[in-house]
């Protein structure tokens, strides 16, 4: 088994992406907050395998042993956390929430909305290497980020809405490679429902709009394509709907900090340091 600790993490010592990838059982020596993105995939942690889809949010103790038996449009976000931080920020909201999560039998879970998942990785993105900042601005904006997961734990604990049939299937359809093509208005029309009574109900339930849901499937959907290395960047500008390629590289650089290209570099470089450290 290996164990990660703050060294494996040295060059990115906040956040990383994690993108379709096996990995052997593993376990660190810091706490690690796993963010699902896109797709889904199959935990096995302490022995126990777990179906994690997207907007499922996973607390890694440094004791948790897990890793990564199968994927399927996998793309997490990893939040390395040390103890004394996660201390700290335990103890302001509850003196014996750090123990509490110590001494937990199971491991901790949680769902997010897709509004707070873009919400949050609007924020995350200031980790992407193509910012300046100090070394204060990072640790501040690690730690709000650290924060914000708490805040989200403890709003996922409080009653949920039950969404309307209409927009379950919806949701199902704009996961659907086809559906990804159509035009806002024909998303609508797919409902049989008014464009304002849509739109209305869908941020009511939601709590973000449908254009901001259609473009965090479609840019999620763009990660995976990248990934696969089968497409051209104006292929996958084509199954995305853009009117042209320079439009999708604008809009996927507003997003991520990064063009399409540069991505898709950075992740090949990525996996073959993953690789290394695995081996």
């Amino acid at each position: 088994m290996n164990v990660f600790d703050f060294e494996t993490i040295s060059k990115n010592p906040y956040t990383r992406l994690v993108v379709s990838k096996k990995c052997l059982p593993h376990r660190h020596t810091f706490f690690e907050f796993s963010i699902c993105i896109s797709g889904q995939v199959k935990n096995c942690i302490n022995g126990v395998d777990y179906e994690i889809t997207k907007g499922t949010v996973v607390l890694l103790r440094p004791q948790d042993e897990h890793c990564f038996i199968s994927t399927d449009g996998h793309i997490s976000r990893d939040v390395y956390v040390s103890t004394e931080l996660l201390k700290s920020v335990c103890d302001c909201i509850d003196p014996d929430l750090f123990q509490k999560i110590q001494d937990e039998p199971m491991t901790m879970f949680f769902k997010i909305s897709d509004y707070d998942l873009q919400m949050l990785e609007n924020k995350l993105n200031v980790f992407n290497g193509v910012r300046d900042l100090s070394l204060q601005q990072s640790r501040a904006a690690h730690i709000n980020a650290v924060t914000e997961l708490f805040t989200l734990w403890q709003q996922s604990l409080r009653p949920q809405k039950k969404l309307p049939n209409w927009i379950i299937s919806l949701t199902k359809q704009l996961n659907n490679a086809g559906f990804k093509k159509k035009s806002l208005d024909e998303i609508i029309q797919a409902t049989h429902y008014s464009h304002g009574y849509v739109c209305r109900e869908f941020k009511k339930y939601m709590g973000v709009t449908l254009q901001e849901y259609i473009s965090s499937v479609k840019f999620s959907y763009a990660i995976a394509l990248l990934q696969a290395q089968e497409n051209t960047i104006e292929q996958i500008a084509f199954k995305l709907n853009y009117s042209s390629a320079s439009i999708f590289i604008a809009a996927f650089k507003r997003k991520y900090g990064l063009s399409p290209a540069q991505w898709r570099k950075a992740q090949q470089s990525s996996a073959l340091s993953n690789k290394i450290l695995i081996q």
